[in-house]
């Protein structure tokens, strides 16, 4: 469902003031208060989100603590989620009356757009089959109007994102091409279906104070790459015997050249399916792979902890721990080991993973290198490889 005009609902708590409309008469030096919020002020998202979060507690829904845009109402067994974006929801629920009654509800509270059986959202085209318990994101045409809008309609696919051992340097002279802007919608694709594209988008994101023609070209070619692939989606299937929980971490040390810091990268999986990736370069230089991969490990229990409170909120959670797997046994040795001499120089930040170890709210498990699924996140890799690990994450055509 969309909502007309969202911004206009919202109820304004701060003192705003406008001059007088055109047409309107009024004495000289009149200004108008705002009663209501307007679109433009800073102010209206803001005031948009509480007007509408004040509507949904009314009827019963409580809002996550971890996701202030998800909402869910369990009563007699009967369950209901309401995601909410700016001005767009998502409603989903096991009983189809349930669902109509709720759109009747919030459309007496609002003008409303019932657009009916979601098919499309956010750009992402959804495609399920409920009986085979199947379901699949794509951004074709989201891809098709990028290569529209950056006049690459005709360029040659290639095979990989990336090549292979890439190394790119700051300097040079800066490019009048829109990189930021290209980079910023590569971004978008890959948050929502494209995990495959996740560590090249990073890698190239760190040239955008001073972008050069080199870079652009890059660039163009993980363009190149989903032109060639835009028809893979994300595909969701329905695993009866999956953990609910499972996460991969890894780290790619002293990679960047420059300053010699490191990658991090992990992905989990919610009963079997991929729901969340990250390829982030570390902030602090490590001194050893291990001491990479324990930084990587630190970011990848923070998002754990994150993900086992929305499958809390969602009636979901296990009570066994969330198994990370690591390939890398001297970091393993690093987080179950509180007395290890090889630590004691690191960040005391990163060790709270050593307490969620301990209180049982993860488990850090060993898994071999070519089983690592967190590899696609920290480098550059050859198709075979790219291709194995992308169909293991879920990505098919």
């Amino acid at each position: 469902m969309d909502v007309k005009t969202a911004f206009l609902y919202g109820e304004l708590k701060e003192d705003i003031y406008m001059a007088v409309p055109d047409g309107v008469k009024a004495p000289s030096n009149t200004v108008c208060k705002l009663l209501k919020s307007l679109y433009g002020l800073k102010q209206s998202p803001r005031c948009w989100n509480e007007k509408f979060n004040e509507k949904l507690l009314k009827l019963g829904f409580v809002r996550s603590r971890h996701d202030y845009c998800l909402y869910t109402r369990i009563q007699d067994g009967d369950e209901i989620y309401v995601v909410l974006y700016v001005d767009d929801l998502l409603i989903c629920g096991r009983k189809p009356e349930t669902i109509v009654k709720l759109k009747q509800q919030l459309t007496a509270m609002f003008a409303m757009t019932d657009c009916g059986e979601v098919t499309h959202f956010l750009g992402m085209r959804l495609d399920y089959d409920v009986r085979r318990g199947r379901m699949r994101l794509s951004q074709e045409a989201n891809v098709e109007k990028l290569l529209t809008r950056f006049e690459m309609v005709d360029c040659n696919p290639v095979k990989t994102p990336m090549e292979k051992g890439l190394q790119l340097a700051r300097a040079g002279d800066p490019t009048a091409h829109p990189y930021r802007e290209l980079l910023g919608s590569l971004m978008y694709v890959m948050l929502c279906t494209r995990p495959d594209i996740c560590y090249s988008v990073g890698f190239l994101g760190r040239f955008q104070q001073k972008p050069t023609t080199q870079h652009w070209q890059s660039l163009k070619r993980v363009v190149r790459f989903i032109k060639g692939t835009k028809a893979r989606c994300l595909e969701y299937k329905q695993v009866r015997s999956a953990k609910p929980l499972v996460g991969y971490v890894d780290a790619d040390w002293a990679s960047d050249i420059e300053d010699r810091k490191s990658v991090s990268g992990f992905a989990f999986f919610v009963f079997g399916n991929l729901v969340s990736w990250s390829s982030k370069k570390q902030t602090t230089v490590a001194t050893s792979s291990s001491e990479a991969e324990y930084i990587a490990l630190s970011s990848a229990v923070s998002e754990a902890v994150w993900l086992s409170g929305i499958l809390d909120d969602l009636k979901l959670k296990n009570s066994s721990p969330v198994t990370i797997y690591e390939d890398n046994q001297g970091c393993i040795g690093m987080a179950k080991n509180c007395e290890s001499k090889r630590s004691k120089h690191i960040d005391v930040k990163h060790h709270f993973v050593r307490d969620h170890i301990s209180n049982g709210n993860v488990r850090i498990e060993y898994v071999r290198t070519e089983d690592q699924l967190a590899d696609l996140f920290t480098k550059p890799m050859d198709a075979g490889r790219l291709g194995q690990l992308g169909r293991r994450l879920g990505i098919s055509d």
